[in-house]
């Protein structure tokens, strides 16, 4: 092959590499191992083009033959150069054309390396803001067009396999108690009692009924009693007793089952007690109340059937009361902005690739009204 041959040969193969290039780029969706194959293809080309396309272009120019439409750039070239140095006295020496095609080499190189810094610092822009937005979505993933018959115990208004308790324009309500656990003394007689101060000056005080350490079975629930101003707001709220160590009775301890949402800010801002009891010894069932004015008033639940319960499956404990955020992203005194999202699950319905039922409630008149249910499903069922 002759230089002029080769030049041409040279010229043509940034041309090529960039057709390929762009030809695996479209068959991204077919294969991702062409996508990764044309990112490669991609940094070659910004590497050795310029000088493939410059050190082509010398040889084309040097060894061309007489009447080849290329002598018009030898042309072009010598007007360019004479009308310089007619009109700047810094081009008055005699410029060689070698220097110049290095010169353009050495900017076209530098473009290129600045191009190809650009476009990889915007490439790890999108591959982070892609991986963050991967991650909200894997988070809590909507299952698309998946749905269940109408008819399943399991149907509901939306589908998920994986769970986030982050709300979108909503803050959890901070737990000011939140199950209080207790050290007891080996092999004690216990009868447990506690008092908090809340909001305004109220008190809140438990009640338990007595245990004898040395008597308790694994798995036995014991009851309290929660007072609020000094009146008795529920009387079975779940309480668990024992010692670690059966059987010389030490480490013994205790939790009750309750909690306390409070905060200090906003100013004015609701208050709220919820209570855990075990129905069956197994799962749990919550009763929410609202605190307000030295009163504890009880939030009913009421079903899109219509019924109305006072309380409501809670997997042991399982749940969160999230304010909606105003404008300014803070959280609304008003009650009607308080939304309950509770979780159910049984070990059977594992079997049937069922992770867990929510339900989301809002406050409509002083009482709790479903206003959605999501079903978990297990991946890959």
């Amino acid at each position: 092959m002759n230089k002029k041959k080769l030049g041409r040969t040279l010229f043509l193969i940034p041309f090529i590499i960039l057709g390929i290039s762009i030809i695996f780029r479209i068959l991204y969706n077919l294969q991702d191992l062409l996508s990764d194959f044309s990112k490669y293809l991609a940094i070659l080309s910004f590497f050795v083009s310029p000088l493939l396309l410059g050190f082509g272009l010398y040889l084309m120019i040097k060894y061309k033959d007489k009447g080849e439409p290329l002598n018009s750039i030898k042309r072009v070239y010598s007007n360019i150069k004479k009308w310089i140095k007619k009109h700047n006295t810094f081009f008055s020496k005699k410029v060689s054309i070698k220097n110049v095609i290095l010169g353009i080499l050495i900017a076209i190189i530098s473009l290129s390396a600045l191009i190809f810094i650009t476009f990889k610092i915007y490439e790890y822009i999108l591959a982070e803001r892609y991986s963050q937005i991967e991650k909200e979505v894997e988070d809590n993933k909507v299952l698309g067009e998946f749905s269940l018959p109408s008819d399943s115990p399991f149907y509901a208004d939306e589908y998920v396999d994986t769970w986030t308790d982050e709300r979108e324009g909503y803050s959890k309500l901070i737990r000011h108690i939140d199950k209080p656990s207790y050290y007891f003394k080996d092999g004690d007689l216990v009868t447990l009692k506690d008092s908090w101060l809340l909001k305004n000056g109220y008190e809140l005080n438990l009640v338990c009924e007595e245990v004898d350490l040395k008597k308790v079975i694994p798995g036995d629930h014991f009851t309290c009693e929660i007072y609020y101003n000094g009146k008795l707001v529920v009387d079975n709220v779940n309480y668990k007793s024992c010692c670690s160590d059966f059987e010389d009775f030490r480490n013994c301890h205790g939790k009750v089952s309750f909690a306390v949402f409070s905060s200090t800010y906003p100013l004015g801002g609701p208050e709220f007690l919820a209570t855990s009891y075990m129905p069956a010894g197994f799962d749990s069932s919550i009763s929410v109340f609202n605190l307000e004015n030295g009163k504890a008033n009880r939030l009913s639940f009421e079903t899109r059937e219509g019924d109305v319960y006072e309380d409501i499956g809670a997997r042991v404990f399982m749940f969160e009361l999230y304010g909606e955020l105003d404008d300014e992203n803070s959280l609304q005194t008003d009650i009607n902005t308080i939304e309950l999202v509770n979780y159910e699950w049984n070990p059977g319905w594992w079997s049937q690739g069922i992770g867990g039922l929510y339900h989301i409630w809002e406050i409509e008149d002083n009482h709790f009204v479903e206003s959605k249910s999501i079903t978990g499903i297990i991946s890959g069922n």
